[in-house]
Order: C-alpha cells, then structure tokens, then sequence
C-alpha cells in the first residue's frame, strides 16, 4: 500500500477542480477547504481528509446556521456523512444525511445551484445505498436524482458538476441494465462520457472514475447488444478498466474498478482469459476492508461472487471439479453475509443454483441438484414479474428440474422443466441480453425431449430440432462456451429424425456434423466426451443400416475416446458411455461372432453397473443386460454375477429418500421377473442357497425399506446409546413422513421430498456407522441363507420359481442342504397361460354360468400345478423326517407369476387322492425375514396381560355404490356368542369408522366384515371399506403395531391378491398389515362368498379351542375349511381363504 504522503504526490488537493459556488472560496475559504478534504477521500480514502472535513464543517453548521450559506454547509455535510456511511455502514449516517438535505428544502427556491448539489448528493446517498445492498428501488431513485441533476446543470452550464454528475448516472445506468434492464434500453452517456474523460486531464482524479465508470458501461452495452464477432464494446471497456487503473493506483474504488476489467477480460470466453481475470478478481477480494464490524457491502459481494463465477468458468473450460468445489463455496460464503431481506440475495441464489447444477451433472449427488431446485425457487419468490431475474430464476429453476429428470427419470420433473423452460424461452426471446441463458434453456429442453425420443415419444423430434437450431444460432451470436456442445446435439437430433423418418440423408448430414465440430473443436474442451459419445451414437446407427466393419470400429474408438477424456472414474456420465460401448461391443460380436467382444461387452456392462455415483436406473439397466447377455452365450458365472449385482441395486431403487408411491413405480418399471431370473441362473450353477438369498433379496423390496426404518434399536442402546438415540429419532420421522401427500404446493411438496432425502442420506450415515459397532456388523443387511434357514424352524418353506430360464421349487428344511425340485411342467410360458385363465375367469359376471365357469377354471389350474411338479414337492415334503405327520404345517413362497396361482389349491382332484389341502396345513410368507421378525414379535401371556385377549370386531354391511353384506351380522354375532364374547369390542355398521377403528392399537386381535376394493393399477389404493370411507393399503401400513398386534381375520373379499404388474410385491392388505406389525392374517385370494363368513368363523374360533394364539390360526382355518369342504362347498369359495404368517 502506497503512503498518505506518497499518494498526495500522486494527486494533491489543488489538482482536484472545485464543484462548489463560484464565490464560496471567496466568502469562505473554511467550506472551500472542507469541500477539497472530502474530494481527497472521496478519491483516495484518506482518513486524515475526512477528519478534516468534519473538524472544519461541524463549527460551520452552526455558525451559519440562519446564513445564506447554510444550503451549501448542510450539502457537504450530507457528503461527508455519505462517505462515513460507505466506509462504516450505520445506517443512522445515511437517516442523519437525508434529514440535513432536507432542512435545505425550504431555500431550493433561492438558486438553481442549490437544487443541482443536492440532486447530486441525494444521487450518491442512494447509490451508496444500492451499493451496500443491492437494492433496485435504491438503484432506480439515484438514477432519478441524477439525471434531474444532469437537466439542471446543463441548463446552468455547471460543467463540473456536470461532469460528476455523469461519471456517476453512467456507473448507475450501467448496472441497472446489466442486472435489472432491457435490451431495448438505449445507452448516449456512453458517448457523452467519453467525450469528457478525454477532456479530462490525467492527474483529475474524476478522470479514472469516468474511465472506470465507461469500463462497465460498455461491458453492459455489449452484454445487451454486442456479438462476438463485433468486440468493439468489449475491447474498448478492458482499454477504459486498464487506463482507469493506471491514472489512480490507490483510488478508493481500486478493488471495484479490479472486479470490473476482471469481468470484462472473463467475457473473452477462453483458458488465458480466465486465468487473467481470476488474477484481477483475487486482487480485488484482498482490498476488501477486513473489519468483521462492519457489514459486508453488496458490491464487496459481487466480488466475491464474480470469483465463484470464474471458478465456474475455469470448471466449464477444463473441467476440474475443485473449481466448481471453489464457485459453490464462493456464493454460499456471500449469501451467508446477505440478510433475508437483502435485494442482493436473489443474484446470490441464482448463482449458486448455476454452480450446483454443474456439479450435479458431473458428480450425480442428489443434494446438488436440490440445492439448485431450492435457491432457483427462492430467487424466483422475490424476483420481480417483469424483471430479468424472473426470467433467470424461471430458467435456472426448470434447468434444475431438466436434469434431475434427465438423470433420476421423475415424471413430476419433466412436467415442471417442460413448464418452467417454456416460460423463460417465451419471456427471453424478447430480451437480447438473455441470448446466453436462452440457449441453455433451448438445449435443456430439446435434452429432455430426447429422453422422451429415446422412450418411444417420436412426435417429440420436430420440435426438439427446432430448439437445437435456435439454441445453435444463439450459442454461435453469443461465443457460447457450450457452443461446441450444442452443435453436437443438434448433429445427434438428424441421426434421430433418420431413425425415425429413414431418410439416408439424415444420416449422413448427422455423422458429418459430428466430424466437422469436433475437427475445429479444442482437445481440452471440457464437453469434449459428451460430443464423442454423441458421435460413436451416430455411428452406431449407421452400423445398423448398413454393416460395416470400418464404420464399427470408428464408433468403437469413439466410445474409448469419450471416456477417457471422461476422466473421472466416478463421473456418472461414465455410466451411460459404458453401457452404450457395452451394447455396440454386444452387437459387434453378434454380427462378427469374435468370442473376445462378447467378454469385453459383459465386462463393460459390469463396469456401468459399478460406477457409484452413476444413475441407479442406468447401473440396473447395465447389470441386467450384462446378466442376460452372459446367460444367452452360455456365460453363468458372470451371468450370476451380474445378477447378483442387480439384485443388490433393488434396495437404491426402493430408496427411503423417496416415498413408498416413488418406490413402487421404479420397482414396477424396472423389476418385474429380476428376483426370478437371479434364481434360476444360480440354480443353475448349483448354487440353490445363493437363489434363495437372491430371492429374499429382490422380493418385497418395498415392504422391506418400510420395515427397515422400524428395527429394533434395543441391542444397540446398550453399547451405543447417542447412536440408538439419532437413529430412533430419524427412524421415527422416515416412517412418519413415509407416503405422497396432496392440496399442497409444488414448492411445499419439493421441499417435503428434498428433507426427506437428506434424513435418508443421514440414515444411511447412521446405518453405516452401526455397522462398525462390534456385533452389529449385519446390522440391516440382506441376509445370508444360514440366517434364513431359521423360518424353517416350525415346518419346511418351499419357494417357487419360475423364469424363462427354468422353473423350480427350493424346499428348506431347519437342517440340511436345499433340495431343488424341478418343475418341468410348469415352464414360464404355461405358468402365464393358467395365470391369464384365472384372471379372465375372475372377471367374468358372478351369475350362475360365470361360477360354474369359474369353478371348472379353478380346477384346471389346481390340477396343471400338481401334474406340473407339485405332486413331487408333496412327496418330498412328506418324506421330510424331522416334521411329524400331525402337524403338516408348510409355508409356500411364491415368487413371480406364482404369486398370482392357488398353490394351497393344487391336486389331483381324482377320487381317493389327495392334494395339498388334504396332505397339508397351508401357509403363505412374502418372504423368509417376515416370518422370522413375526415369530421374534412379543408374544403376551393372555393370564399376565388382559389386553393380549381382546378382540376388535368391525363389521360394515353397507358401503356406498356396493352390495349389502347380508351376512356381516350374522358373523359378528359369531363372536357375540363364541368363548372370547367377554374380549370383544364391537363396531358395527355407522360405529365402524376409522377414528374408532384405531382401536386396533389396543386390540392384539383383528376380525374385518366389510367390502373390499382391489385396485390393480394402483394397490397402495386398495382398501377396506367402513362407514366413513376407505382404509386404504398406504393408510394401514402407516401403523406401527409390532408391540401389540397378533391376528387379523379379513372377512373381505380381495384382501391377499396380488397385482399382475409387481407379483413379487405382494402388495395386498394382508402382507400390509403384516407390515404394520400383525404375526398372522387371514385373507382371500379374490372375492369370497357373502354365506360362507358366518361358518367359515364359527370353525375358526371354535378350532382355536378358547386360546387367542397366533400360532394355531392357520390349524383353525385349515379344519374350518375342511368343514366346508366336506360340505361340498365349491373351490372357487372355500379356495379364496389364505394363511399369512405364524
């Protein structure tokens, strides 16, 4: 820092003109000598001056205080407190100025003069204002006072004052149109500013300001305007910032004047220019004052913000992921200095929601994106309607939204991308200066309009085309740095208008694009490997028309290309280059038959299926094709492996950051059959025990994730009792917060969404953590089949799996290895078929005719699963010797299209033989870790704990739009006469509605006479229906009942069925009130008989033999049943009644 004494060598105070009157020297050279003192540090920022001018004025307010001169004495005192008010910030200097200009008020009349300082001194007030918070009405009043002060100095020929009066409308003006104008804005002070600073001698220290008040005037004119072909603004601005620099090395506004030539130097769009202007900027930080006292003003952290935006640069052009770490780290240490109120928050936000989504796209980290989906939104809450930053918050907001979308496939993303970028192209194509951003927004959304392509959306190409070729014109007007990039996509939009018009031309216009801009484009070029990949597509496509091994091999190169100047292994880019490469390699050896591209595109799909920070769908994808690429060529043990490796990323899908309707819709896209698959290729490597872990890990993912977040923590609060502690607290928020709610706001609903992710980020921390606490290593892990063998310990499981691999069943017993039952009679393809017969039967009218066809159905498909290979199931589980032949007890896991088949149904139907109903007391299980929690579950002694014996009995005979139950009475009045009658609380017709219904919590034992409504597309909405509505699946799996619940008898008809579209979900009541704690449920696998209840629960309660135990519910269904059976009852009605659980 140079000396007082040597900057006073630089400029003195006689080289500063006066602006005052022309007699104030004359009759006062006191004010003449105050007026030079606040020039000096008006310029120079000495202290010393501005003690001086307040010793010299405060005596002079008084001694005038009834003069003449006290307008002149009350305006400079009004600049003296301004100054104090840029270096202190008190708001009281800037109250304290207003009030002094004011008290001249009343003597504006006396003189044209007096109303000219004081506009002039009004201006720098609410400049000084706007520079220490950016506030637009702040910036709009001292571009008011200033050109009044301009109208009136040039009708007096105040040509000093004019001067000043310019140099500080022309900074104002400047940066009310690069922040807040409009393109149309015209711009003459440029010129007129020019003409003075020329005039102007070098040592007048006016004459720096000027030129650095017409740098960052024709830095806002070329953003307006300018095109990169015509620099002209641009190098005349860097000209003004490099002179107003030289002329005044220590000038008050140095850091300003610094962050000023940085941003114009950083327009030049290139490496070199960055590192320059990154120079200039980093120079400028180090003059911001350092006194924590005093707040940090808006334009100290524009500076601060213009390092984050280079940094960003820096990260666009090379891409260096510290860069973007450093960009994001800037605008978040600004916005932490910023009030809520502050008008400079919004730039702030929109900034760091820039720098998010570029280290969203280059790391895939779920909370950089909704860091920029929140600061998008808060910014577009305060911007004004008609303002740019509206324009740019409706921009950066469906940005966000276009690549969460592009990367996690949301619906709801794409709906606000579309919604949000429409409306910012509307409103930027009307403002040049948004030629940048608009382009942007046009790529994003011709990207997310080729997703829609790529999903089957072809009607969606015209219009993508149209937004690439605008975005291209823009990118090329503007020196885009994304240009290259654009061209490229718009390159790969003819190769899609080829695949979906076949003209050849296309083609060709497409590949030949790709090779002219990447001919011209830098090898350093951060987008450079997205322009590979896009170009090894093109060939790809060509390949397919015409087979070529030259054009293969080009496109090969181009892949390897692409993803070396990835560079990042962990990029999740990465993944969608290496499945793609996996896929041409696939085809090449499909076509060529090189045994060495079939092992190099199964290891490529295995290495897309293991970047970590890769989309969770790509990596499935990945895995899933490896697997059945490598299971088609004979390749099982990679086959498995990759199996295994897609199994595994169920649980991610199923993710507890999103809520259980997201979970289900990414499970029903992505894993139908998958659990089913997996098993048969270990089966078929030998490896039984690894298909039963493969098919408790892949089936009831959804009922999984809901129950994880209700583990038992008790263990753990005893060695790590803080641990327990956060986990529990979480655990309880998770499960609370679990399901989609609705009547909210998008923002509230997105808000919602983004805490849950961060808790689930948290928990999986925690889990993690847990971990490595010595003894709970497996804490929350799939388990082992050692660990699961223990759901066999009361009778043998057997699982049955079909695949169109192979069709088997597991049999496990507590001892033993797995015994693998072939199923050859039931391949995949047959097992559809007596799926598809008993669904059409199903939905036949229920009139005479339709049950007889029904019941003749229902035989057939009995009979086809015992002569399929059930009948060899039977006789091996009757040969089991450890099982006496007096329980029978069985639990069947059907998995896949099993699930949706009578197993409890099947046998020979012959005279004299027996089938499963008689050999067996069936159960069912959705899965081995069920059952083995339900039998952990407290069980209370009835004669310890009175509550562990009652019985809550809901009967509703009437719901709107059904039949009346005209046995729902009669049912009930069952338990009004049964052994438990003292045990039982009634709720019965208008009584039965859900408030009271959460009684349950108290009643360990559930009986259910209602309607019940199954809803296939949909079955979180199916339900039970009571008198004040429906109790939906997703209302009953929000219970947490484990500490009390028992047995629910569901006398309803639908209440066990599984849906066709996620069989291994079992997402029925049943498995959901399983879920929400009970040991065993009683339901039915499609509509029962209104008659039959009453019977059906005298046998029951009967057959429990005055014991309320969960244990022996399925012998007391099972010898009910029986009753109707040897009754004649007909399959179709004694066939619908099923055993969950203990």
């Amino acid at each position: 820092m140079l000396s007082l004494e040597t900057r006073l060598n630089v400029v003195t105070l006689d080289d500063y003109p006066s602006k005052s009157y022309s007699a104030l020297a004359a009759t006062s050279p006191l004010l003449a000598q105050a007026e030079h003192h606040l020039a000096q540090f008006d310029h120079l920022a000495d202290p010393a001056s501005l003690q001086g001018a307040t010793t010299t004025l405060a005596p002079l307010r008084e001694q005038f205080r009834l003069s003449l001169l006290l307008p002149p004495v009350e305006i400079l005192w009004s600049l003296l407190l301004c100054l104090k008010y840029e270096l202190h910030g008190w708001e009281s200097d800037m109250h304290d100025a207003l009030r002094s200009l004011d008290r001249i008020a009343p003597h504006a009349h006396r003189g044209a003069e007096t109303r000219i300082h004081a506009c002039y001194v009004r201006g720098r007030l609410f400049e000084a204002e706007y520079d220490a918070s950016g506030s637009l009405e702040a910036l709009k009043s001292a571009q008011g006072c200033y050109q009044e002060g301009g109208r009136l100095a040039k009708q007096q020929q105040q040509g000093r004052m004019m001067d000043e009066l310019l140099a500080h409308a022309t900074r104002i003006k400047a940066h009310f149109l690069a922040n807040f104008g409009y393109s149309n804005a015209e711009f003459p002070e440029i010129d007129l500013l020019d003409t003075t600073a020329a005039r102007l001698a070098p040592a007048d220290p006016l004459k720096a300001y000027a030129m650095y008040a017409l740098s960052g005037a024709y830095r806002a004119r070329w953003y307006l305007h300018g095109h990169p072909a015509d620099k002209a603004d641009l190098n005349r601005g860097i000209a003004c910032g490099r002179e107003a620099l030289r002329l005044c090395p220590t000038h008050r506004h140095r850091r300003r004047m610094l962050h000023e030539l940085g941003a114009l130097i950083r327009e030049g769009r290139s490496s070199p220019n960055f590192h320059e202007s990154m120079e200039l900027i980093t120079q400028a930080i180090a003059l911001i004052p350092g006194d924590r006292q005093r707040p940090t003003s808006w334009c100290d952290l524009q500076i601060v913000r213009a390092l984050g935006t280079h940094y960003l640069g820096m990260f666009v052009a090379e891409g260096r992921i510290q860069d973007v770490d450093n960009a994001i780290e800037c605008q978040r240490r600004a916005l932490a200095q910023v009030g809520e109120s502050s008008g400079a928050k919004r730039h702030l936000l929109i900034s760091l929601a820039m720098c998010l989504k570029h280290r969203f796209r280059a790391t895939g980290h779920a909370a950089d994106i909704d860091g920029a989906i929140e600061a998008s939104t808060q910014a577009l809450a305060g911007a004004e309607a008609d303002g740019p930053l509206n324009v740019f918050s409706h921009a950066h907001l469906g940005l966000a939204h276009a690549y969460r979308f592009i990367y996690f496939g949301e619906p709801e993303d794409f709906t606000i991308a579309q919604r949000e970028l429409q409306d910012a192209i509307a409103a930027g194509r009307a403002k040049s200066f948004m030629a940048p951003q608009l382009a942007r927004c046009l790529r994003t959304l011709a990207h997310i309009y080729r997703v829609g392509v790529e999903r089957g959306k072809a009607e969606l190409i015209p219009a993508m085309h149209a937004y690439l070729e605008e975005a291209a014109t823009l990118a090329k007007s503007t020196g885009l740095l994304e240009m290259p990039s654009i061209f490229s996509e718009l390159a790969l939009a003819k190769g899609m208008k080829y695949t979906a018009e076949g003209k050849i031309a296309d083609l060709e216009d497409c590949i030949r694009a790709h090779e002219a801009i990447l001919e011209v484009t830098s090898d350093v070029y951060a987008e450079r490997h997205l322009m590979l990949w896009q170009y090894a597509l093109a060939l790809k496509t060509k390949f397919d028309t015409d087979v070529d091994r030259q054009t293969m091999d080009k496109c090969l190169a181009a892949f390897g290309d692409a993803i070396s100047h990835l560079g990042s292994s962990a990029d999740p880019r990465r993944t969608f280059y290496l499945i793609d490469l996996a896929a041409v390699l696939a085809e090449k050896y499909r076509v060529f038959g090189d045994e060495a591209d079939l092992t190099a595109a199964i290891r490529h799909y295995g290495l897309a299926a293991h970047v970590s920070d890769g989309p969770v769908k790509v990596r499935f994808r990945a895995a899933v094709l490896g697997a059945r690429l490598a299971f088609d060529n004979a390749q099982r043990v990679a086959s498995l492996d990759l199996f295994k490796a897609a199994v595994g990323l169920l649980s991610r899908m199923a993710w507890l950051g999103l809520n259980t309707t997201k979970r289900h819709r990414n499970l029903m896209s992505q894993a139908f059959q998958l659990a089913a698959d997996a098993a048969a290729v270990a089966i078929a490597t030998g490896q039984p025990e690894t298909a039963v872990e493969l098919l408790e890990e892949g089936r009831s993912v959804l009922w999984r994730s809901v129950l994880e977040v209700r583990v038992d923590l008790d263990g753990l609060e005893m060695v790590a009792p803080e641990l327990a502690k956060e986990l529990t607290q979480l655990a309880r928020t998770l499960d609370l917060e679990d399901f989609e709610v609705s009547g909210f706001s998008e923002w509230y609903l997105e808000r919602n969404d983004q805490q849950r992710r961060r808790q689930a980020e948290r928990w999986d921390v925690l889990v993690d953590a847990v971990r490595h606490v010595p003894g709970f290593e497996l804490f929350l892990k799939p388990l082992d089949f050692e660990h699961l063998r223990e759901a066999a310990r009361d009778g043998p499981i057997v699982i049955l799996n079909t695949s169109e691999y192979r069709s088997d069943a597991l049999v496990i017993a507590h001892t033993g290895a797995v015994q693998v039952v072939p199923l050859t009679g039931l391949p995949l393809p047959v097992v559809r078929q007596l799926m598809h017969m008993l669904h059409s039967a199903l939905q036949i009218a229920k009139d005479k005719y339709g049950l007889c066809f029904l019941e003749r159905t229902l035989q057939s498909v009995a009979r086809s699963l015992w002569q399929g290979g059930l009948d060899e199931v039977a006789k091996l589980l009757v040969s089991i010797p450890q099982y006496a032949e007096s329980t029978r007890r069985v639990w069947w896991t059907p998995a896949g299209l099993f699930s949706l088949l009578p197993i409890h149904c099947a046998g020979p139907y012959q005279p004299g033989e027996k089938g499963i109903p008689e050999l067996f007391i069936s159960s069912y299980t959705t899965n081995l870790s069920t059952l083995i929690k339900a039998r952990k579950l407290p069980q209370s002694d009835p004669e310890e704990s009175p509550q562990s014996s009652r019985i809550l009995a809901i009967a509703q005979p009437e719901a709107p739009g059904m039949p009346r139950l005209r046995y729902a009475r009669s049912e009930i009045d069952v338990l009004r006469t049964s052994s438990f009658k003292d045990s039982v609380t009634f709720l019965v017709g208008r009584e039965a509605i859900m408030s009271r219904a959460e009684a349950v919590s108290t009643h360990p034992w559930l009986h259910c006479v209602v309607h019940g409504y199954w809803n296939p597309e949909s079955p979180l909405d199916s339900a039970i229906w009571l008198a004040d509505g429906p109790m939906t699946l997703r209302q009953v799996v929000k219970l947490n009942l484990s500490r009390t619940a028992k047995f629910a008898f569901l006398s309803a008809c639908h209440t066990a069925r599984a849906t066709v579209h996620l069989p291994d979900e079992a997402l029925h009541m049943a498995a959901g009130l399983q879920v929400a704690g009970f040991r065993g449920v009683l339901g039915t696998t499609w509509g029962m008989a209104d008659m039959d209840g009453p019977e059906l629960a005298r046998g029951f309660y009967e057959n429990l033999r005055g014991e309320l135990k969960a244990e022996k519910a399925a012998e007391a269904l099972n010898a009910s049943l029986e009753r109707l059976r040897k009754r004649g009852v007909p399959m179709h009605r004694w066939g619908a009644f099923v055993h969950y659980g203990v």
